[in-house]
């Protein structure tokens, strides 16, 4: 699928996602309030097949207004998505503050989680930790899609109502893994990990492989000090007190040994 294929079956995805919203009488959920996923620029380049899933995104990105920011701001039908600028206006909004460099973005991102939300930290040290790597097969170096279970933002997962959940049952999240087809997917929330397990039968056609974050351990030899967790945000980022490689430079060696076993090389 190329970008512009691609590009029409989005904008035919959200517009009915957010009108399944609306027939569930979901009144906070509204279309340009939707986050269907994160990357950086073209999500069906051949480098970009891995996924990482969690439940819904937490931040609701709105200008000096209060009006919501769409996601489409940010999107080009040509270019792909504009991380640079997703993060500039996310990180106004959570600190009040503007931010002109895509250094200082990043920067301020994996260092400054208190500030900007530790999972969002996590989700740029893992994604820029395996954009250092090549992709296995070639055509350059490995991308990330970050993505959920659930589009519409809530501060809780809880705050997300149960007739919206009831009206999707992840059928947006699986439209989506249907049009760019992914090769490995990281499940870090445990509901995003029982549905995604629950579509193991599908995803297991596709050739897709299923890491689930609960169960992921980093090597024998250096598991003193660590502790299983299910949700990025209290995934350990940076190195620990033993001196052993960072747990996130772990985390992406399995993701990229995954995704050698399911492209076959």
């Amino acid at each position: 699928m190329n970008l512009e294929q691609f590009d029409r079956e989005l904008k035919a995805l959200l517009s009915n996602y957010a009108a399944a919203a609306r027939r569930a009488e979901i009144s906070n959920v509204e279309a340009k309030s939707l986050r269907p996923f994160v990357c950086d620029g073209d999500p069906t380049l051949d480098t970009c097949k891995i996924f990482l899933v969690g439940y819904n995104p937490a931040t609701t990105l709105r200008d000096d207004n209060e009006q919501y920011i769409d996601w489409c701001r940010h999107w080009n039908s040509k270019t792909g998505y504009d991380l640079p600028g997703f993060y500039r206006d996310y990180i106004r909004y959570r600190t009040g503050r503007k931010v002109s460099e895509l250094s200082s973005v990043s920067n301020r991102v994996r260092n400054e989680p208190g500030r900007v939300g530790q999972t969002r930290a996590v989700i740029e040290c893992i994604s820029s930790e395996l954009a250092q790597r090549p992709f296995p097969s070639g055509g350059g170096n490995v991308r990330v899609l970050e993505t959920n279970l659930f589009w519409p933002p809530t501060p809780c997962d809880e705050d997300l109502q149960d007739s919206f959940i009831a009206s999707d049952s992840g059928n947006g999240l699986m439209a989506l893994v249907r049009m760019l087809e992914p090769k490995v997917i990281i499940g870090h929330h445990l509901r995003s990990e029982a549905f995604l397990e629950s579509q193991t039968p599908e995803l297991s056609r596709m050739g897709i492989q299923l890491i689930k974050l609960s169960e992921w351990s980093p090597p024998p030899e250096t598991l003193k000090g660590w502790n299983p967790c299910s949700h990025l945000r209290s995934f350990p980022y940076k190195a620990n007190r033993q001196g052993n490689r960072p747990r996130v430079t772990q985390l992406a060696d399995t993701i990229l040994k995954s995704l050698e076993a399911s492209l076959g090389v």
